[in-house]
């Protein structure tokens, strides 16, 4: 009992360390830790590239929930496993694995969350591929200028009844 114990303290002690290390690296990089920051940066990684959005996010997930499953839950052995789990989480969310730590179980439950919507976006072309907005919307203004301009002639030209 004692070993599990000291082995959990490891673990949470370890999380807590990650945690630290990313929040400085953000912090030194001058991102904004908020978590409208935090939802702005996803959504423009998913814009600039869903795929590389995708891959990065899956892999970021698997590591962490390797790191807060492995040794605590006896289907975790290898980062494979992890990896495994948090793909199939990103849709169907079937697999044998069930998140036993906290940790485990917030990274699964933030996943199952995100994931979908990131899988669906996964195939888009990247924000450098699509086509710019302003043009289109140049061109629907200009589209609609005409129809008033017609219907002005039309409505003037038209006998009074």
């Amino acid at each position: 009992m004692k070993k599990k114990q000291e082995r959990a303290e490891r673990k949470n002690g370890g999380l807590a360390s990650l945690a630290l290390n990313a929040a400085v690296l953000f912090a030194a990089s001058g991102e904004d830790l908020s978590i409208e920051g935090l939802k702005a940066r996803l959504r423009s990684e998913v814009a600039r590239d869903p795929l590389d959005a995708i891959v990065q996010f899956t892999i970021g997930a698997a590591w962490l929930f390797y790191q807060a499953e492995h040794g605590e839950n006896a289907r975790i052995e290898t980062f494979s496993d992890a990896l495994i789990y948090i793909s199939t989480s990103l849709s169907v969310g079937y697999h044998e694995i069930h998140p036993k730590t906290q940790a485990g179980q917030v990274i699964a439950s933030v996943v199952q969350m995100v994931g979908p919507s990131l899988a669906a976006s996964a195939l888009n072309p990247p924000a450098s591929d699509k086509p710019a907005n302003d043009a289109v919307v140049e061109r629907l203004d200009a589209v609609l200028d005409e129809l008033r301009a017609l219907r002005l002639t039309t409505s003037r030209s038209e006998p009074a009844t």
